[in-house]
């Protein structure tokens, strides 16, 4: 089982954004504080709880903080891109962060070079240490790059 309570009194003068991530527990049947990370899983018929993820795509790699929207964000602007979702795969030794992408009509992608581009862009622990390509990305049934399959293709 997972539990523990905060060590954290919040954010320092922003009383509203503590309000939202200093909660009350549901599972004790006295008044004790935990904070809200943002991960999200579910307990299995066993008891056994199952991480899933993140609500807000943010990961710690290395002993840093890295924004998948920050990593996103510095790919689009490759011209060679036409659409792109970061995933970050997870073994027991190490994360990759993995760009799956697609390209503009007839261009090319050369890793080496988009890779010199993006350090001027973003920190070293923030590039990706792989590239798929991709004809077209995954969607889902609502249009959206479907995160959840890259994931698999990845793993």
């Amino acid at each position: 089982m997972v539990q523990g309570g905060t060590v954290t009194h919040g954010y320092i003068n922003q009383p509203e954004l503590t309000a939202r991530h200093h909660i009350l527990s549901p599972f004790h049947p006295y008044p004790v504080r935990y904070w809200r990370t943002g991960d999200y899983g579910y307990l299995d018929d066993d008891g056994k709880l199952h991480y899933k993820g993140r609500r807000d795509h943010m990961y710690k790699i290395n002993g840093y903080r890295i924004e998948i929207g920050g990593i996103e964000a510095a790919v689009a602007s490759l011209e060679e891109i036409h659409e792109l979702c970061i995933t970050i795969s997870k073994s027991s030794d190490k994360s990759n962060i993995i760009c799956h992408y697609s390209l503009v009509e007839n261009a090319r992608l050369e890793e080496s070079s988009a890779l010199i581009r993006l350090r001027d862009l973003i920190p070293s622990y923030m590039l990706p240490n792989l590239f798929l390509e991709y004809k077209e990305l995954p969607k889902t049934s609502s249009g959206k790059v479907d995160r959840t399959l890259l994931n698999q293709f990845s793993t």
